[in-house]
């Protein structure tokens, strides 16, 4: 019974200790900086707090505690806006509830400046939206507010497009 054990002591000593804690730390650091990009997001890439690349879809590595991954969906978003109090032009009062579609575009520049041109893009577009909803349906009396709903929607939807945050955004509608 000694003699397994003295096997077994001499078999694991400090040198091998040390080797396999040195692989299990190595395999741990490859592990950490692993990155899934799906097809509907793409990634920012930071190094030390500075923008280095934006990465498409797949598989990709990143130094762990040196780089930041940040992930922005491109794909179609809905988000809805609360309801609000408007005045019409006639000085009746209007409760509009809606819903926004907004989408980053896919290229580099357009995701790159969604995340460093603009704080919250998100908020920004829904601020957008409250605003242009108020100023559309503040030109318009409560009939025609009440009646012609794709119009006035398209009418937002213009007005969304034409600032929507120098052509790193479509407003869908």
């Amino acid at each position: 019974m000694q003699k397994y054990l003295l096997l077994v002591f001499e078999a694991f000593n400090a040198e091998s200790i040390a080797a396999g804690i040195g692989i299990f730390i190595l395999i741990v650091f490859i592990a950490k900086g692993i990155r899934v990009v799906r097809p509907t997001e793409r990634m920012a890439v930071e190094r030390l707090g500075k923008f280095e690349r934006i990465k498409d879809q797949g598989i990709t590595w990143i130094i762990p505690f040196i780089h930041k991954s940040i992930f922005v969906n491109i794909t179609e978003q809905m988000t809805d806006v609360e309801s609000q109090e408007i005045i019409t032009k006639d000085n009746l009062n209007a409760r509009v509830a809606a819903q926004v579609y907004y989408k980053v575009r896919e290229d580099d520049s357009s995701v790159k400046n969604a995340l460093y041109k603009v704080n919250d893009y998100r908020a920004q577009i829904i601020a957008l939206a409250r605003t242009t909803m108020r100023n559309v349906i503040g030109d318009r009396d409560f009939s025609n507010v009440t009646s012609k709903r794709g119009e006035l929607s398209k009418c937002n939807q213009n007005s969304c497009r034409s600032r929507s945050f120098k052509d790193q955004t479509n407003c869908c509608s």
